[in-house]
Formats: structure tokens, sequence, C-alpha cells
């Protein structure tokens, strides 16, 4: 842990948050497809939208986040943004319409990502300088413990008291805990190394390499397919349970034991970024996803080794997502540049999970099974390993 009592409550602080608002408005979500869609009789492709939706404005606030911390601090917009979130999954329990449900989970899509992911990761950057990767997984595991905590809370209330009481219920367990979280231990580092901030405590955008070259290009492809196809994981397993036969009691346990996998995973992960580097990371994370899915998409008994296959991608794959955004960047353009292509890298990392949800409620209602998207995004995974050897010998150039 870093040395410094701030330093430690920036990490506890970010957990925090992502235990609470990604844990139940994210992680939790694949719990209100079957409630939702048969309780107001949508398509299942239609309530997937709002998750793409969320993901959507997710990805955008990445993609301008530079431009917004230039004229807002991190921390400031990490308090609006838990207070937001948490007033907004309240009144969600109050939609009747399905493109009220695309509005409400827009702004927790652009809030939770002015919260969670990026601006804990940069924070913690700002206060560690040894293992960094590491802490910032030990934050970000917050996500994955989050919902392994609260599936099997969120399948209760709904069984007994439907899912307007269970948003309702854990909307304020959100905010006993994210607010407090934003407001009390988050904080900037005001003795950051010149060039990651300017005065006035924002992110300094200052790039010495273009953009358009095939080293970051192809990262960016990358970070797209690969996260993409880790979340289209994430959110089929607990449907195709049910789908299976397995009761929805099961999937939900199912589930929480997957989230506790995913946050146990982000930990080996930000090891593995600050042992063995990005590229190793990545491999793991392709290989790991690629195995998953087909064992999702084949595979059936024994159970026990099912299971084991379909949490491989878990543990490996998915963490990339929040994990790996700063060392990834850093080894792509250099540690000196990561501040301005942090943003861009992370938009196309959170554009993948954008696509996932649709994609997945399309399969479903055109095939009656999610198999045929999981076997199409194995072999997408089949074909990103020679992209990612071929990255790393790309040569960057300068300006």
């Amino acid at each position: 842990m870093p040395e410094n009592r701030q330093g430690k409550l920036v990490v506890a602080g970010g957990f925090l948050l992502l235990f609470s608002v990604m844990g139940i408005a994210c992680n939790c979500f694949a719990l209100s497809i079957v409630p939702i869609t048969g309780y107001f009789g949508f398509s299942r492709a239609s309530y997937a939208l709002s998750q793409t939706l969320m993901f959507v404005f997710s990805s955008i606030f990445t993609l301008l986040s530079s431009k917004i911390y230039r004229k807002m601090d991190m921390v400031a917009g990490a308090r609006i943004a838990a207070l937001a979130v948490t007033l907004t999954f309240f009144l969600q329990s109050y939609a009747t319409k399905v493109w009220m449900f695309y509005i409400s989970y827009s702004i927790i899509g652009f809030g939770m990502a002015m919260c969670t992911a990026m601006p804990v990761s940069l924070l913690i950057n700002e206060w560690v300088d040894v293992n960094a990767s590491t802490l910032i997984g030990f934050a970000m595991m917050g996500s994955g413990l989050g919902g392994a905590v609260f599936n099997p809370i969120m399948n209760s209330l709904i069984t007994s008291s439907g899912w307007q009481s269970a948003y309702r219920i854990l909307a304020v367990v959100m905010g006993v805990m994210a607010i407090p979280a934003a407001f009390l231990m988050l904080k900037r580092n005001p003795l950051a190394p010149a060039g990651a901030r300017k005065s006035g405590g924002e992110i300094k955008k200052t790039r010495s390499i273009p953009l358009l070259q095939k080293r970051i290009l192809f990262m960016a492809l990358i970070l797209f397919l690969s996260n993409g196809a880790s979340s289209a994981l994430n959110f089929a397993i607990n449907p195709q349970l049910q789908d299976l036969g397995y009761s929805a009691a099961f999937a939900s346990v199912c589930s929480s034991v997957e989230n506790a996998v995913m946050a146990a995973g982000k930990i080996t992960v930000g090891r593995l970024l600050d042992r063995r580097g990005s590229r190793t990371a990545l491999y793991m994370s392709v290989c790991s996803t690629l195995v998953s899915m087909t064992a999702l998409a084949f595979f059936r008994s024994p159970l026990a080794l099912f299971l084991v296959l379909i949490n491989l991608g878990l543990f490996f794959g998915c963490p990339i997502g929040t994990v790996g955004g700063v060392a990834i960047t850093g080894d792509i353009v250099g540690k000196e540049n990561m501040p301005a292509f942090i943003g861009f890298l992370s938009f196309c990392m959170s554009l993948g999970p954008t696509f996932s949800p649709m994609l997945l409620g399309k399969t479903y209602d055109m095939f009656g099974s999610y198999s045929p998207l999981l076997l199409t995004l194995a072999a997408v995974m089949a074909l990103t390993l020679p992209l990612i050897a071929v990255t790393y010998r790309a040569p960057l150039k300068k300006e």
C-alpha cells in the first residue's frame, strides 16, 4: 500500500466507489433482464439497448475526459457523478417505458465513468510510484466484489419484493457507500510530477507523438475487440445458464462467483502488468476469453469443469478493461505521453462493451441462443493474437 495515509484513502475510496456504483448499476444488470422484460413485455434486444447506451455514454466521457479535466477537477467531477448516479438509479425504479430506461442508463453510464475506473486510476497513479497497477487492481476489484455481494441480494429482493423495490433499496445502499467515499476519501496529490497536472489540478494534455500511426491504432483495435468480447462473455453467462435450464437462483449464485473471480483477477492482472508488462497481460486476456466463450457455447458437463472454463475468461480477460488502461497506454506511447493518450485508448477500450448487450439481444432474438455470437467472438479473439505481436513490434514515431 502507499506509504502515506492519503494514498491509502484514495485506494480505499476507489474500492468503495467501484464496489457500490459498478457493483450495483453495472454488474447486476443481467439479473434485471428477465424480470423487467417479462413485467413490461419488452424484447430482450430493446431492453439490452439501455445497457448499450450506458456503455456508449461511458465511452463518450472517456473520450472527452482530457477536455473535461481541463475545465473541472477530477475529484469534484467524481463527487457530482456519485450523487447523480445514486439519484438516477433510484428514480429508475419508477420507469414505465423502455425509453425511460434508455435515458436513465445513459446518465448512469456517463456518471459511472466519471467517478470510477478512469479517475480512480489516475489518482492512484499520482500517489504511487511503484507497483501502481497492483494498487489499481486492489481498487478495481471493488466492482467484482460488489457484483458478487449484490447479485444474490438483488435476486432475493426481486423475488420477494419485485424489481422496483430492489432498485430503491440498492440505490440507498449505493448512496451510503459512494457519496462519502467520493467526498471524504478522494484527493489530488499536490506533489504529483510536473506534466501530470496544471495549476488548478487538471490533467495537462501534452503530446509529442502523432496519433495516426500503426502502433497506436492497432492497440486501439485490440482494446476495442478484446474488451468487447470479454464484456459479452460476462453478460451472457447468467441468461445462458437460465436458458440451459438452471434456475434463476443458481444463475445468480454463479453471477456472484463470477464477480468474485473478476475481483481476484484484477489483483492478479495488476501484478502481471507490473511484473511482466502489458503484452503478456493482453495475451493472457485474449486466450482466456477465447477458451471461455468456446466452453459457454459448446461445453455442458461435467458442471464443475464447465464453470471453471467459463470463469477463466472472467479471471484474466475482463480485468484488463478496468486495470490495464494506465499501464497499456504508458507501454504504447511512453509514460510522458500517457496523460494525452489515455482518454483515447480508454475510449476504445470502453467502446467495445457498448455493442455487447445489443448484439447479444439481437442474437438471442434471431437464434434463441447466445452461442452463435459467442463462437464468432471466439474466432475474432483468435485473430487478435497475431495482431498483438505486430503492434508491439511496430515502431513509435515522434513528431
